[in-house]
């Protein structure tokens, strides 16, 4: 495995796989070790996200952080963790800064107006302030 370059896949895969001992890494290995993106892509785990959730609270240099792990996380030659998106997609984005300018609101208010309010609400609002059906219909897809 030194021979390759490594990555979060390559460190995953020690963690839940292989289990080396923390040793046998060199310098530049380490320095692809990124503590953020290990307990990120754990956490989308059901199986480890308790024991992430507690480990993150206290912050460790990286081979504490990969000992941790290595040794409470069994031994697996077979794991999935399904990369959850973000629910903000760019689209509800635009949909957020319409409404923000509108009611001269933060962003956060605006997106409490849209998850209240019904469909047809946003359609009144643009409608309001001069848009056709055509403009209406482009953004009411978003």
């Amino acid at each position: 495995m030194k021979d390759k370059k490594w990555n979060i896949f390559s460190w995953l895969a020690e963690i839940i796989k292989t289990k080396s001992d923390y040793k046998s890494f060199t310098p530049e290995q380490w320095k692809s070790f990124d503590c953020y993106m290990i307990n990120l892509f754990l956490s989308m785990n059901p199986d480890y996200v308790e024991l992430v959730d507690e480990v993150q609270e206290i912050e460790f240099d990286k081979e504490k952080l990969y000992r941790i792990y290595s040794n409470f996380i069994p031994r697996s030659h077979k794991t999935y963790s399904p990369y959850i998106k973000s629910k903000t997609s760019k689209l509800k984005e635009e949909k957020l800064k319409y409404v923000s300018s509108l009611y001269e609101v933060s962003l956060k208010e605006a997106n409490e107006y849209l998850d209240l309010k019904p469909k047809e609400w946003f359609k009144d609002l643009l409608s309001k302030h001069g848009l056709d059906k055509k403009e209406i219909t482009k953004i009411n897809k978003l």
